[in-house]
């Protein structure tokens, strides 16, 4: 009916800021202050109305992409690097700490959730090709939906993989 108008909701430094809206709020990764070259972001929640954001919980990669909004709009849920593998988080509104669904399980990509409480995506690891999973709420774990074999994957078993753990001289542990 009238003139659509766009106001800023807030300040925004993100390598990749995508969103999520759901009722008054927009969930949003912002960088970590002071801003530096090796990313570190959270997922804040912007009031659509207006006004100061609300900071969400911290994620151990500080490398958040968010996929969207739990069913009750409750928690925001978040992909992220895990190590050598992916981890599928929520991070609940109240800035409680975040819940994980996935983590240490492979890899994970195409996330997507249907904001009813279904998460889908496609998982795979050194041993098996992409296959697309499908994980409802309320239920313990994820199922396969689809497994998609490449007509030239091999027959006989792929080589062994091998996660090696080390400590740099500064005391980080390293995976690779």
């Amino acid at each position: 009916e009238g003139e659509q108008k766009t106001h800023e909701l807030g300040r925004v430094a993100s390598w990749g800021p995508e969103i999520a809206v759901r009722g008054e709020w927009v969930a949003c990764p912002v960088a970590v202050e002071p801003v530096s070259w090796t990313v570190n972001e959270r997922v804040a929640l912007f009031p659509l109305s207006g006004g100061e954001p609300r900071l969400l919980a911290p994620t151990p990669d500080g490398r958040p992409y968010i996929v969207g909004w739990s069913a009750d709009g409750e928690r925001v849920l978040v992909l992220e690097s895990s190590r050598v593998s992916s981890a599928v988080r929520e991070l609940p509104i109240d800035g409680s700490d975040s819940i994980v669904l996935l983590d240490g399980d492979g890899y994970v990509s195409a996330v997507d959730t249907n904001g009813k409480g279904a998460v889908s995506f496609v998982h795979e690891d050194v041993s098996d090709p992409n296959h697309v999973c499908l994980w409802r709420a309320g239920e313990s774990t994820w199922r396969e939906l689809a497994n998609p074999v490449p007509t030239d994957w091999p027959a006989d078993p792929v080589s062994r993989t091998e996660v090696l753990t080390w400590t740099s001289p500064d005391g980080l542990e390293i995976e690779g």
